[in-house]
């Protein structure tokens, strides 16, 4: 398990949105989770995923009918960025450092994976990162 484990973490959120989706009368919740982080965050499993669903449904209205949906969750993280670059997603506006604020810090796990996809998609992170 790596130091950036939160426990139950996407269990909280979704729960959270739950709570609004069924007060806003929402059909969907969305979540990013991405099945390759499985190893070291167990709530990144489909399975997790499909049984929040389940789980949301047991615990709201009959006719709230909430359903989780993780469109990268099996998607390899190379797979994410390319895909954001064609729909021009901002990555400038995006960061996944667990150990700096200002600068990524590009040697903590959560660096070491995104600049890893960045690679692998042929393409150049437009964030600042720390010497490494």
């Amino acid at each position: 398990i790596p130091s950036t484990y939160v426990p139950f973490r996407n269990g909280c959120i979704l729960s959270v949105a739950a709570s609004w989706g069924e007060a806003l009368g929402a059909r969907r919740i969305y979540i990013g989770a991405v099945e390759s982080d499985r190893v070291g965050y167990p709530d990144c499993r489909h399975e997790f995923l499909e049984s929040m669903t389940r789980s949301i449904n047991l615990g709201t209205r009959p006719d709230a009918d909430l359903e989780v949906r993780a469109p990268l969750v099996r998607l390899a993280k190379s797979e994410i960025v390319r895909r954001g670059s064609e729909l021009r997603v901002p990555f400038e506006l995006t960061w996944s450092c667990y150990s700096s604020e200002r600068e990524a810090c590009g040697r903590c796990e959560s660096c070491r994976l995104r600049l890893e996809a960045f690679a692998q998609a042929g393409l150049v992170d437009p964030i600042s990162y720390r010497r490494r």
